[in-house]
């Protein structure tokens, strides 16, 4: 009789341990699954990242580029490099020295205009800043004053000198700022709001939006393929 008990306590147990470990089992493997789908998500998100995206936009390169550029090297050039900033923008003043020495890595092959997208709401002073470099265009000197707006931190009294040092007529100060409000109004249209937007013109009219620096290298590269295989042809 006791051992009939003992045994039968001994099953009631073995049971209810069996059924504290099927749950858990289930569970660990429901997380190892879990874990498996979300580690092959961000690896495609960091793959995707890596390689970078563009973005067909459906105007022409012409209207893009506006009809008095200033280019940073060789205005012939097949490949444009168009960067809408914000003097007053961290990301913008990288994303700028960075294609200036593309530009220079890659001689005849890019050249890089900046067009002005001021957002004053977070940055006070991009208006101004805007409208002084926009000076330097009429005043024969702009990529001396945007190189110095993105090397120094920009202050009131500062883009009061810069603009003192150009001696600027009226007519000069008219051209300024409608060309800053001609940039705005392409950037407008274009619907970026937010700095920096760096944007490819082809040779062929074509306009994409990429992601980063790197991606306009990779359209370089692929552009320099393309011409060689055209060549071999």
């Amino acid at each position: 009789m006791l051992r009939r008990l003992a045994q039968n306590s001994k099953n009631i147990v073995s049971g209810a341990k069996f059924d504290l470990v099927v749950p858990s089992i289930m569970i660990l493997l429901s997380l190892g699954l879990l874990g498996a789908t979300l580690w092959r998500i961000l690896d495609d998100v960091r793959t995707e990242n890596q390689a970078g995206t563009s973005i067909l936009l459906d105007v022409k390169s012409a209207w893009v580029i506006g009809s008095s550029p200033i280019f940073f090297g060789d205005p012939k050039a097949p490949l444009t490099i168009i960067e809408f900033g914000d003097y007053q923008c961290p990301y913008c003043r990288t994303a700028s020295i960075q294609l200036m020495e593309a530009v220079k890595r890659h001689t005849g092959q890019i050249r890089f205009e900046f067009r002005n997208l001021p957002i004053p709401a977070i940055h006070p002073l991009a208006y101004k800043a805007a409208v002084t470099a926009a000076l330097g265009a009429e005043c024969g000197c702009y990529w001396e004053i945007h190189s110095e707006l993105f090397a120094n931190s920009i202050t009131e009294s500062g883009l009061v000198y810069l603009q003192k040092s150009m001696h600027p007529n009226k007519l000069q100060w008219l051209r300024a700022r409608e060309r800053v409000r001609s940039d705005g109004g392409v950037a407008n249209n274009l619907g970026f709001v937010s700095t920096p937007v760096l944007i490819e013109c082809y040779p062929d009219g074509r306009v994409t939006r990429i992601d980063s620096v790197s991606d306009a290298m990779s359209a370089l590269t692929s552009s320099s393929r393309s011409k060689c295989r055209a060549r071999s042809a």
